[in-house]
């Protein structure tokens, strides 16, 4: 199972992408300290993966402009064409991207997510209930993630590694 990690941004889809996999771009963080995969809807919101070259851990996280409490926990519902489960997120605060305000959406069990991505042959879908007892859905287009998430998740481990091996050590 991958480390949840926290201090994620939004904003790492404006950085220059290394390569596109139809709608899915995948790339490495202007900071150099991770690498990201994911996909935009057509109403802006995002559905990516980000793998840190510091410690090898990788988080799945939805950016969406519905408000959220940063540090709250709440169930989501996700759903593919292999069927819906019911998930963890995490509210991990707000980022402004392109002047709009997003929140992100941490997915906590990232096995789960990660399954479901691999799964599906068609678009996913997340729904979380509202205070005014309406719920929001995003749909996201799944057309070549895993590509996209596997050549990221490649170069990701690949930087990890040779930072790994450039570290003091005590023997």
């Amino acid at each position: 199972m991958k480390k949840f990690i926290l201090g994620l941004s939004f904003a790492l889809l404006h950085f220059p992408s290394m390569a596109e996999a139809d709608n899915w771009s995948y790339g490495r963080s202007n900071d150099n300290n991770s690498h990201w995969a994911g996909v935009l809807n057509d109403s802006g919101s995002a559905f990516m993966q980000r793998c840190s070259t510091g410690d090898g851990s990788c988080v799945w996280f939805i950016a969406l402009s519905t408000v959220c409490e940063e540090k709250a926990t709440f169930p989501m519902l996700v759903s593919s064409d292999e069927g819906a489960a019911n998930i963890l997120v995490l509210c991990a605060g707000a980022i402004t991207s392109d002047g709009k305000l997003f929140y992100q959406y941490y997915l906590k069990d990232f096995d789960q997510i990660d399954k479901v991505v691999r799964g599906t042959s068609g678009p996913i879908g997340f729904a979380m209930s509202l205070k005014s007892g309406q719920f929001k859905v995003v749909r996201f287009d799944m057309t070549n993630a895993v590509k996209a998430v596997d050549s990221m998740r490649l170069l990701a481990e690949q930087e990890y590694l040779k930072k790994k091996k450039m570290k003091d050590q005590l023997l």
